[in-house]
């Protein structure tokens, strides 16, 4: 019976995975490093390159108070990650239809951005 997921490359994952959140809680000292989460992780099958993606509590919400505060314009450039191809090509109007990660964390980043 085949899987679906290779069993190796989801240990993998499930170690980096553990050897980032220690890194993350215990390692790295600077004040500014706070709320990181990984939020999921791609390991190729051949067991040489890893996608780490993660989440930043608040982070879209912090640059967008941060520049409003100084006063400063505040430009996010978003990626077609925030469509499923399905309806191409989009305009600015467009509703997003993220496929993965990085594509619902760059619609949430747009949605806090794209306010006022």
């Amino acid at each position: 019976m085949a899987r679906s997921r290779p069993i190796r490359p989801a240990r993998v994952a499930s170690v980096v995975r553990e050897v980032i959140a220690r890194t993350l809680t215990f390692d790295i000292k600077d004040p500014r490093v706070i709320g990181v989460t990984v939020s999921d992780l791609e390991v190729t099958g051949d067991l040489q390159e890893v996608r780490v993606y993660f989440h930043v509590d608040g982070g879209p919400q912090r640059v967008a108070e941060a520049t409003a505060a100084v006063g400063a314009r505040l430009i996010h450039l978003s990626t077609d990650s925030v469509f499923d191809g399905r309806d191409a090509p989009y305009d600015e109007a467009a509703a997003p239809a993220p496929l993965n990660e990085y594509g619902r964390a760059n619609t949430r980043q747009k949605q806090v951005t794209h306010r006022g």
